[in-house]
């Protein structure tokens, strides 16, 4: 009976770390982690944390002089060390998310060619109780028609794992430079984001199935555009909670978290006919329950809900609060196809680009299938609305609430040839309604890529 239930929980962790690939949220907003490891990471910002940011220097020496410890004094087994190497071309014929009109004035009718080069290499490991990975790249990123936004892009991320019947840990750090894509359309400048992140969270075993659960984060996210700059944020976070785990590792949980952020710098707004400093300081709390239900190897639920208060605490002390959620059911009726559905409701969103005055919705379906162990193809549809309290981008931002709506679509294929090069095509198509714009914004892309892992 034990060994059946251990092939049981084995299976169940599989389905559930597909399902996060889709519903990467935390309570209380959106904190994707743009790390080659998919994991769904605790909520970011701390309370009582005031450790200053890092330099990003400082936390690349931090982290690579961790991992350089680990692997020299403990012995390493199943370990596994790669190189890839990567080259993608897209074409988008509205590369800035304009309306038509303002496309048409564009040089190339607002059309871009884009190309990225890029290599990167990881390691994985087995140190005892501890899994470990640890990955990095570098890459260039040309534009054909507009090589001012010519972009220097790197990350590095890794991640350690550690099991034992008393409980579990992990810990989790990136550093990044990356091109966010335009994929915004009230930030229309160079999109270039610099992102540090630090995260833990583990829990440990109590009485019986009862653990007591915890995590803890930091976040610095900062872009050198004067337009863009204006998101620029720290935020701190912390959550503790109890949980009920099954033998079969269903989890029930209750708990509260909390967000701090601190915007990265103050800009001159006008309020009431009175020039003031804003930044944009806001408090996020919530008090939450979450599910972790596997009835079968072939589905599995995952849902967090709770009550969150937003404080704002800038000069314009625009305070909300209401319900969150996130949920994704993954389906597995084979074992090469899976379909996932997911919704959340936050008050931040962009991968916390907005620290401030946002409530965002997302609904999405994704299905994706496996043939002839060398074909993958992905399709997904994905909806966000969201409403803004005040126009970010504004100078009396008291006057002009804003919203948006986004549809996406898109399609991914990729075909692993004999030779080991893997070879990739995505389509996206993407409709934005903005109360911003007087017509619907519409773009359509298409990227080719070719890849190739060695394995050393």
């Amino acid at each position: 009976m034990k060994a059946l239930l251990k092939i049981h929980g084995q299976v169940t962790r599989a389905v559930r770390r597909f399902g996060r690939h889709e519903n990467l949220f935390v309570m209380g907003g959106n904190r994707e982690m743009a790390s080659a490891v998919p994991r769904n990471p605790p909520p970011s910002g701390a309370h009582d944390l005031v450790f200053p940011p890092m330099p990003r220097c400082a936390a690349l020496a931090l982290l690579v002089a961790g991992v350089g410890a680990a692997l020299s004094t403990v012995p390493a087994r199943a370990q596994a060390r790669y190189v890839n190497l990567t080259l993608s071309t897209q074409y988008d014929d509205n590369l800035q998310r304009l309306p038509s009109e303002q496309k048409a004035l564009q040089p190339h009718s607002g059309q871009e060619i884009t190309t990225r080069i890029g290599a990167g290499a990881g390691v994985v490991a087995e140190l005892g109780l501890i899994d470990l990975r640890v990955d990095g790249s570098v890459a260039k990123r040309l534009f054909a028609y507009n090589d001012e936004l010519n972009t220097d892009e790197y990350q590095l991320a890794g991640r350690a794992d550690y099991q034992a019947l008393s409980g579990a840990a992990t810990l989790e750090a990136l550093v990044s430079r990356e091109n966010l894509a335009f994929n915004d359309p009230i930030f229309r400048g160079t999109s270039v984001r610099d992102l540090i992140r630090f995260a833990a969270e583990g829990d440990r075993r109590l009485i019986g199935n009862i653990r007591l659960a915890g995590s803890a984060s930091f976040q610095s996210s900062s872009s050198p555009d004067a337009i863009l700059s204006r998101a620029d944020n720290d935020r701190y976070s912390y959550s503790v909670g109890l949980s009920y785990v099954s033998p079969l590792e269903n989890r029930l949980e209750i708990g509260y978290s909390e967000s701090i952020a601190e915007g990265g710098k103050e800009r001159t707004i006008v309020v009431q006919n009175v020039p003031i400093f804003y930044s944009s300081d806001a408090t996020d709390r919530s008090a939450y329950g979450e599910v972790e239900y596997a009835p079968s190897v072939l589905l599995s639920v995952t849902a967090r809900a709770g009550y969150t208060w937003h404080n704002d605490r800038s000069v314009l002390d625009a305070d909300f609060q209401g319900l969150t959620h996130a949920a994704s059911v993954t389906w597995s009726p084979r074992e090469s196809l899976a379909i996932v559905a997911a919704t959340s409701r936050s008050f931040s969103s962009n991968d916390e680009l907005f620290a401030n005055g946002v409530k965002s919705s997302t609904f999405s379906l994704s299905v994706r299938g496996e043939a002839f162990q060398r074909v993958t193809i992905t399709a997904r549809a994905r909806h966000t609305e969201r409403n803004f309290r005040y126009d970010l981008q504004a100078d009396t931002p008291t006057v002009t609430p804003r919203s948006d709506q986004f549809l996406v679509l898109e399609a991914h294929s990729q075909y692993q040839t004999g030779i080991g090069i893997a070879v990739g095509l995505q389509l996206r198509h993407t409709v934005v309604e903005d109360t911003a714009a007087e017509e619907t914004i519409r773009d359509n892309s298409v990227m080719l890529t070719l890849s190739r892992t060695f394995e050393l």
